[in-house]
């Protein structure tokens, strides 16, 4: 089994959904923006102990970076869903949001909708 075989057997129900990008994609782009953003951040709050006015661009780069945050939960809250009938796998019965771990292993054990049995193929 090769590693793109491997991949893409991580998240069978993603991956034949076409929504794997939506729960690796966005989080990565963002942890990395936030890593940056926090160098970048504390470099220009430093420098606003002499230029007062560069502590604005602090502020805006990690305000940027809140709003990624916030854009990567509703990605992967609110927009993974089945194509077929809407179920939607990252909440629990109760209709809260799933935790991180829970989240994990549900969507890793997937291979099918557990309301409508879609597998990603041509929607019934």
């Amino acid at each position: 089994m090769g590693i793109r075989m491997m991949i893409e057997m991580k998240y069978p129900w993603l991956e034949a959904t076409k929504q794997t990008w939506k729960y690796h994609q966005i989080p990565k782009y963002v942890g990395i923006y936030g890593f940056f953003s926090f160098i970048v951040a504390v470099g220009f709050g430093i420098s606003a102990f002499f230029i007062p006015k560069l502590g604005i661009v602090s502020i805006v780069v990690l305000a940027v970076w809140l709003m990624g945050g916030a854009l990567e939960m509703y990605f992967i809250y609110y927009t993974i869903k089945c194509p077929n009938c809407g179920y939607n796998p990252t909440r629990n019965k109760n209709g809260k949001w799933s935790g991180e771990k829970n989240l994990e292993g549900k969507i890793k054990k997937m291979t099918e909708c557990p309301e409508c049995k879609y597998k990603g193929n041509e929607p019934n």
